[in-house]
């Protein structure tokens, strides 16, 4: 991986773009700041225009919010103790992820989650964190998954794809379940 000239920017809700994929080497010039960058982001990007990507550095200044009346995450479902500021923190300012309808932000009570990431079954087992687990399975309840449905299916990019966050106050996880 090239390192970057500058350090990338850290997003509060989404602490590792680069390993979800969203985030990616690729020296480019941002068409946002005009700026030649080793990284870009390549997820969804929801304006008028079609953007194929925008530097990092963009979307946490709010720049491509800005320029193109961008978002990047959708927020539905939205307990109405969170702020708006951390609302549109969280879908102007904070990298999207690939997901098989619209992505969703889940949401505690007063402030938004932390994406830990879209989960890799074999990698749930390995780790086996009863907590992330118990968060996963809740997901797929609401597909109607049975219970002896097997974690080592769930693969990054398949189906079901499952979304794991974590809630900044409490640390405790939950998760939602997609596919088409």
């Amino acid at each position: 991986m090239t390192v970057p000239e500058e350090d990338l920017p850290d997003f509060e809700y989404f602490l590792d773009p680069i390993a979800n994929g969203c985030i990616v080497a690729m020296r480019a010039t941002c068409p946002c700041c005009g700026k030649e960058r080793e990284f870009m982001y390549r997820g969804p990007i929801y304006c008028k225009e079609d953007i194929p990507h925008v530097c990092p550095w963009c979307i946490r200044s709010g720049e491509a919010e800005r320029t193109w009346d961008a978002s990047f995450n959708d927020a539905h479902s939205i307990p109405k103790n969170v702020p708006k500021q951390t609302i549109d923190t969280v879908c102007r300012r904070t990298p999207g992820f690939e997901s098989w309808q619209t992505n969703r932000w889940l949401f505690s009570e007063t402030d938004a989650m932390v994406f830990v990431g879209e989960i890799d079954g074999a990698a749930l087992l390995a780790e086996a964190d009863d907590a992330k687990m118990a968060a996963c399975r809740k997901a797929l309840d609401e597909w109607h998954f049975p219970e002896d449905f097997d974690f080592a299916e769930i693969t990054r990019g398949g189906q079901p794809a499952v979304y794991l966050f974590r809630d900044r106050q409490s640390g405790e996880y939950s998760a939602y379940a997609d596919m088409t």
